[in-house]
């Protein structure tokens, strides 16, 4: 039955719609409202140029094609034979010079690393000239001579030269006891970079910015002086917290005058000077396949006094803000990040619904009615030009993920922000006011049954 009012003509039915519909329409103002005001996609939503607009000079070269060369090129060739050079020692005997005929030449064993096993004869050592001094003959030069040919040369010199000894009854050792030596510097800034751990890589990072250092005095032995032995008596190739190359200072000088003469130049001013000689020599450990390395045999062959420098390098962060979770996260050294990488290692959204990964557990999830909302797709980068301006580049996530030409690669310094369009936003808000509980048994039965909950504010 419909009552009526005789005074007013209006049906109660007709009062209660009209309350009906200014309540609904209060809920959308007062949701719109509250949209407006709290929400940072609709009240500040950032812009960007676009990924196809921006320079090429504000994007990154790619890492990936360059690969580490071949390590045998920082070694330098072995000769057939091992040629004489001041530093060696020789292992002489002479029969009936060094001590009377039939007298047993000693004999020298030893276990040192180079050294050969076991020589025979008296040890002599080539002079910075190349000649070693005999009895009777005198000095003789066996500088770039192999044993053989010392052998030859001193049989000439007592037999042929001076009859010392008689022809057919000579009797001659050589051997060589301990080849010549280099003392090389090496010293390596690596610093032990710990950038996370495989079960939270985003937590805590710790970014060393103190460069320490070890140093080593490495001696190596002919035909191993060079910059792969160095490397690996010095602890191998460098770090992933080092810079992909390695530097070879080299100083030498002319005379003594010449470092005297540096030195009193130092104390006086009290600031470094260029040195007399000095030459470095820089080889890139990793490089474009193909292209030729800028270096040559000499350049990887070590003196004494020689400086090998492996230099930490500078760490290269980039920042992440918004929707994702705020942090300061490490560039990897030789390979490149792109902007969808990076929002994963930043464990940030990725078609997750807008869940960032494991933040609750799904039963919670579930019930709370936060699974089936819309993912953020918005990103920006904020890039530093060169002359100090900041350039925002806006990503498309929805592009990104199909086409790589979307996915720009992070440089050292750019900041990654997060956001929702504002059409995501207001889904995520419609989700968050009007909450769904759904309780039932659907799967395998007959009797499937459900029950809906619509909670509103």
């Amino acid at each position: 039955m419909t009552h009526v009012n005789s005074a007013t003509g209006q049906t109660a039915n007709g009062k209660r719609e009209r309350r009906s519909g200014g309540t609904v329409a209060s809920m959308v103002t007062l949701a719109g409202i509250c949209l407006l005001a709290g929400c940072a996609a609709v009240t500040f939503p950032e812009t960007g140029v676009p990924v196809y607009r921006v320079p090429e000079e504000l994007l990154s070269p790619p890492k990936d094609p360059t690969r580490t060369i071949n390590l045998s090129l920082l070694r330098q060739e072995q000769p057939e034979e091992h040629l004489l050079a001041p530093g060696d020692v020789l292992g002489i005997w002479v029969e009936g010079v060094f001590g009377a005929r039939g007298d047993t030449p000693p004999v020298r064993f030893s276990s040192r690393r180079g050294d050969f096993p076991s020589s025979t004869g008296l040890p002599y050592t080539i002079s910075p000239r190349g000649t070693v001094d005999l009895p009777v003959v005198g000095e003789l030069n066996v500088e770039g001579m192999t044993l053989a040919e010392v052998k030859t040369a001193i049989r000439k010199a007592y037999v042929e030269d001076r009859p010392i000894i008689q022809a057919g009854f000579e009797r001659i050792i050589v051997t060589l006891v301990q080849p010549r030596e280099y003392n090389v510097l090496v010293l390596r800034q690596e610093t032990g970079t710990a950038v996370g751990s495989r079960e939270s890589p985003t937590q805590f990072q710790e970014i060393n910015r103190f460069k320490r250092g070890t140093g080593y005095v490495v001696t190596l032995q002919a035909y191993e002086n060079d910059v792969l032995h160095a490397l690996v008596y010095s602890g191998g190739l460098p770090g992933i917290d080092a810079v992909n190359e390695v530097r070879i200072q080299k100083r030498r000088f002319t005379s003594a005058a010449e470092a005297e003469m540096l030195k009193e130049q130092f104390e006086e001013s009290g600031e470094p000077v260029p040195a007399f000689g000095a030459h470095e020599i820089r080889i890139p450990l990793r490089m474009v396949p193909g292209t030729p390395l800028p270096i040559n045999e000499e350049d990887i062959i070590l003196e004494d006094g020689d400086v090998v420098f492996i230099e930490a390098r500078e760490s290269e962060v980039f920042y992440t803000g918004g929707l994702l979770p705020t942090n300061e996260l490490v560039l990897p050294r030789d390979h490149d990040l792109d902007v969808l990488e990076a929002i994963v290692l930043a464990r940030g959204p990725v078609l997750s619904g807008g869940l960032l990964p494991g933040s609750l557990a799904f039963s919670a999830e579930l019930l709370e009615g936060d699974i089936g909302g819309p993912s953020p797709t918005h990103v920006i980068v904020l890039r530093k030009t060169q002359d100090g301006r900041q350039y925002p580049i806006r990503v498309d996530l929805n592009k990104a993920i199909k086409d790589p030409r979307e996915r720009i690669i992070i440089q050292p310094n750019d900041v990654v922000l997060m956001q929702q369009t504002p059409e995501e936003a207001i889904a995520r808000y419609a989700t968050n006011i009007f909450s769904f509980r759904i309780f039932g048994r659907f799967l395998n039965r007959g009797d499937a049954t459900g029950t809906v909950d619509v909670l509103l504010p």
